[in-house]
């Protein structure tokens, strides 16, 4: 070979020449262990996200140097990052959750769902659901409504999210404080039924006191009630556009169901073969139920009230609470749970007060040691 400084040949593969000593063989760069890439930006839901140009990639993870791990092994060609998802609007998710699934929904689910699309978290309708900022809307949601209205619009917007596999955001939900659903207890149950007697609410009263739920009882036919029997099947509920229909399955499995007529009068006022069997509106029972617990000094309740009286009493008949469950068609004994345990407590506040006489001398009763 020949030195490019002094032009003399030289051996080849020299490093340096044996001439004028110039180096002839360059240094190496040294390669980069670092793989650069973008700064990372976090996004209004919190998460942070890369765009690799060059890849034509786009990273996005819930923690900054999660995000930068993958993105330099995308770009160490290491990790086939996915690339960046088509825009889904909040309304285009709702809407397909509501498509896909009517078929298997209860109409008053499909309507209670479509109140949620037109009322709840206007404002955010037509942004990409990933880029929302949900701890906002929520908290702004909170500031006007219930929290009960807050979170049941939540669930509607996870299970949608869930159904097209979009991460759910990490968020915290106004805290939901428990109403008591008000019932009669066993000593004001035959007040009621007494006060009720000859009313239009009679009916519908007296079979939600056999534990069946308001949209069981507008479900009954007159050949429903057999041999002492009440043959509880399907519902008739609000559709979306608050017309009633009739829907062939009960609210769970186990709601469909054979009650047996434990109130006589009931009975006495069912409609004989080729009567019509009618129920008055809503309201209007609504209403005259409300009149008569505050004619007759009783808690102001509801046919669904009346629903829960009904585990009342079996928990003052020694029912145990599977056997309640299955005749009141409950799926789980919680809400059966809650009653009997409420009822307990009373029990054993009113044993100690008599304790409590016993000791301070003003207790009495019938009966007497005779050992």
């Amino acid at each position: 070979m020949i030195c490019r400084y002094c032009s003399q040949e030289i051996a080849d593969g020299s490093i340096f020449c044996s001439f004028c000593g110039e180096r002839l063989a360059r240094k190496r760069k040294a390669k980069k262990d670092v793989i650069k890439v973008p700064e990372p930006r976090q996004l209004p839901s919190g998460s942070w996200t890369i765009q690799l140009r060059k890849e034509g990639l786009s990273i996005t993870e819930p923690t900054k140097e999660l995000c930068m791990q993958r993105a330099r092994a995308a770009r160490a060609g290491c990790l086939k990052a996915e690339k960046k998802p088509p825009k889904q609007t909040l309304e285009s998710v709702l809407n397909s959750y509501i498509e896909n699934n009517s078929p298997v929904l209860s109409p008053s689910t499909v309507r209670c769902y479509e109140g949620v699309k037109k009322n709840r978290f206007q404002k955010y309708m037509q942004e990409d659901i990933r880029s929302i900022d949900w701890q906002k809307a929520i908290n702004e949601e909170s500031s006007e409504l219930a929290p009960k209205t807050v979170l049941n619009a939540w669930r509607f917007v996870t299970v949608s999210m869930n159904a097209q596999k979009i991460p759910v955001p990490d968020v915290k939900l106004p805290q939901l404080v428990q109403d008591e659903t008000p019932w009669l207890d066993y000593s004001q149950i035959q007040t009621f039924i007494k006060a009720i007697e000859g009313k239009s609410c009679e009916l519908p009263c007296l079979l939600a006191l056999h534990s069946l739920r308001i949209s069981e009882i507008r479900a009954l036919q007159q050949d429903s009630i057999e041999n002492d029997i009440i043959h509880v099947r399907g519902a008739v509920v609000p559709d979306k556009n608050n017309q009633y229909v009739k829907k062939e399955t009960n609210k769970n499995a186990t709601s469909r169901r054979d009650v047996p007529v434990m109130i006589p009068r009931l009975s006495e006022i069912w409609p004989d073969a080729g009567e019509e069997l009618k129920f008055q509106g809503l309201s209007p029972m609504r209403r005259m139920i409300e009149r008569v617990c505050k004619d007759n000094d009783l808690p102001i309740i509801t046919i669904h009230g009346l629903r829960h009286s009904f585990a009342s009493l079996a928990y003052h008949l020694g029912w145990d609470i599977m056997t309640t469950c299955v005749v009141g068609g409950w799926s789980t004994p919680t809400c059966v749970q809650k009653i009997y345990t409420h009822l307990a407590v009373t029990d054993k506040n009113s044993n100690v007060e008599r304790m409590k006489a016993f000791y301070n001398g003003s207790f009495t009763n019938d009966f007497t040691n005779k050992n």
